[in-house]
């Protein structure tokens, strides 16, 4: 099919360049994870049933973030192109349109998007998530969220300047340790990936290319509850901190953040943190187009759609809602599916073949179930964290290696691997991405 392009100072139609037609027109919102393993799963499935149908794909960015690997971005470990997989192909089997997505309409059946408004048949919400802020004042005027490649960058922006502030400045000089002072906030998995690889990151530019001496370069990571990543076990969270902690890295559970200055964290405490450098991992919200949809309209709970046994909206027969933005009840343990890449991606596959089989003729589907694969973390060189289901835990270096095999694999292009695997060769050389891109 063909793929829609449109430069910025043009408007168009969509129900003019897509003008309805005896097909069934599905429309996917969001193109993460769970929106491209909906329409590689639908293709799959569907067979020669395809040319009976209409799948458009509407995105405001037309490639898929690997955003398990974007915390490597924030620290020189990996070029930002490498994670980042074009979901545009010659003669796909699916329509593109690169757009701002401004309104979901579900009792008119269509979408308002920058570019026009587009009607459907079906529709996939997979709008993802956006980095919640939980109500702390100052936490995205004076910290930098993770939740992007953008956000990676200015992450990786700030630790550089900060050690080309410093460097100028000398030892006693209370700014200076003001500057080497970096704060996570946050003690999920992206929080705990990210402290260790930022650990990593400011030795070597410290050994390496800095006037500093890595004991002035300081690490901390707060976490409002008692325990870090509380979707692991026990016994992964305590040797979480242990691995952590050991590599020198300042730890503070029960540390409720309650404003955020300039270069100030307030804590409930009363105790305030001086840091040039403060990084946000601390929570998700649904993305703002799913707080436009009325209550009344659709069932939330949490801000998030709710969904039936088929991941199909409540008082809906054609919409469905996946990944972040839903909120999905396993339909075996009748517990809550976490807001994560694995159970997207399993969501996506899972609408895909029941609507797949409903155009066929096959039979509905049983209700979805959420396979847990265990948890996987990166905590710094050579230093991986394996948190399987039957509370089995691997750490060390066994774990390091597991956890890059498993990444490795789940990476869609030849090109990409390579160059994961070439930015990761050069980093077991100590040879970091030291340079600023703003």
């Amino acid at each position: 099919m063909e793929t829609i392009n449109f430069q910025q100072n043009e408007f168009y139609y969509l129900s003019k360049l897509l003008p309805k037609s005896y097909k069934k027109r599905i429309i996917v919102l969001g193109s993460g994870f769970a929106g491209i393993s909906f329409v590689k799963a639908f293709v799959k499935n569907i067979g020669s049933k395809l040319d009976d149908v209409e799948l458009v794909i509407l995105t405001r960015r037309v490639y898929l973030t690997f955003t398990p690997l974007i915390y490597q971005i924030a620290t020189g470990l990996l070029n930002e192109h490498h994670v980042l997989e074009p979901i545009r192909k010659r003669n796909s089997d699916y329509v593109i349109i690169e757009a701002e997505i401004e309104e979901i309409n579900l009792h008119d059946k269509k979408v308002i998007t920058s570019l026009g408004s587009i009607e459907y048949d079906y529709l996939i919400i997979a709008l993802g998530s956006v980095s919640n802020d939980l109500g702390i004042k100052g936490a995205f005027n004076y910290a930098i969220p993770l939740k992007s490649v953008q956000d990676a960058t200015k992450i990786r922006n700030k630790i550089i300047e900060s050690f080309e502030k410093a460097s100028i400045l000398k030892k006693d000089d209370i700014k200076r340790k003001s500057l080497l002072t970096f704060v996570i906030i946050g003690g999920g998995a992206t929080g705990v990936e990210l402290a260790g690889s930022i650990k990593d990151y400011v030795n070597l530019l410290c050994k390496r290319y800095y006037n500093v001496n890595s004991n002035e370069a300081k690490v901390v990571l707060l976490e409002a509850t008692d325990r870090l990543i509380y979707q692991a076990s026990e016994k992964a969270s305590k040797k979480c901190k242990q691995i952590l902690e050991k590599s020198g890295i300042e730890i503070i559970l029960n540390a409720k953040v309650i404003s955020i200055e300039k270069n100030k964290i307030l804590l409930s405490n009363g105790s305030v943190i001086s840091s040039d450098n403060i990084f946000w991992t601390a929570g998700i919200k649904v993305n703002p187009i799913i707080e436009k949809i009325p209550n009344e309209v659709a069932l939330k709970n949490k801000g998030r759609l709710v969904v039936d046994r088929n991941l199909k909206l409540i008082g809906y027969t054609d919409v469905f809602a996946i990944g972040d933005c839903a909120y999905i009840i396993d339909g075996e343990t009748g517990q809550i599916v976490p807001p994560m890449a694995s159970s997207a991606v399993q969501e996506g596959k899972y609408v895909a073949k029941y609507l797949a089989n409903y155009f066929i003729g096959k039979q509905e589907l049983n209700p979805f179930k959420f396979k847990d694969y265990g948890l996987m973390l990166s905590l710094g060189r050579f230093s991986g964290l394996v948190d399987f289901q039957n509370k089995f835990v691997i750490s060390g270096f066994l774990g390091w290696v597991l956890w890059r095999m498993v990444h490795l694999l789940k990476i869609s292009t030849i090109r990409n691997k390579l160059g994961i695997v070439f930015d990761w060769s050069m980093s077991l050389l100590k040879r970091r991405i030291i340079t600023r891109t703003d």
